[in-house]
């Protein structure tokens, strides 16, 4: 399984040290929670169970199993870099604020809570076959 990610930035060359000094002035809104996909970690959930559908893993099982697993163990281990943060990041279904998102299936609220408590995800889980998502894209700490 491969992911890609590109996340591109431009920024002007400073000529000047003065050029470094000059921040543009920021246009628009203050940081708020978007209103144009009220359910977009659903959307994110659902796009994920069908790639791994695609590549023939339960996709359900598997994501759920995923969840579960990375409630347990720390993935920001060294080796997994930007890509261990934004896995978390993708695999915690409250956005990390222990609020429930009232859109998001109540499922996957309970899988991060069984990683939690430590209940076995691959047993909870037996219909994701094989070493599970994590184990196959990256590194746990110990």
């Amino acid at each position: 399984m491969a992911c890609g990610w590109n996340i591109q930035f431009q920024y002007p060359e400073p000529k000047t040290t003065n050029d470094t000094r000059i921040y543009p002035p920021i246009v628009g809104a203050s940081r708020k929670k978007r209103d144009s996909f009220p359910n977009d970690r659903s959307l994110a959930y659902a796009g994920f169970e069908a790639i791994l559908d695609r590549n023939g893993l339960n996709g359900r099982a598997c994501l759920l199993r995923s969840i579960c697993e990375n409630a347990m163990e720390n993935l920001h281990h060294e080796a997994n870099g930007l890509y261990g943060h934004l896995l978390h990041i993708a695999l915690t279904p409250d956005y990390g604020d222990g609020k429930p998102d009232p859109e998001l299936d109540p499922v996957y609220l309970e899988a991060k809570e069984a990683g939690e408590f430590g209940v076995d995800c691959a047993s909870l889980y037996p219909d994701c076959h094989g070493d599970g998502l994590l184990d196959m894209i990256s590194l746990l700490d110990e």
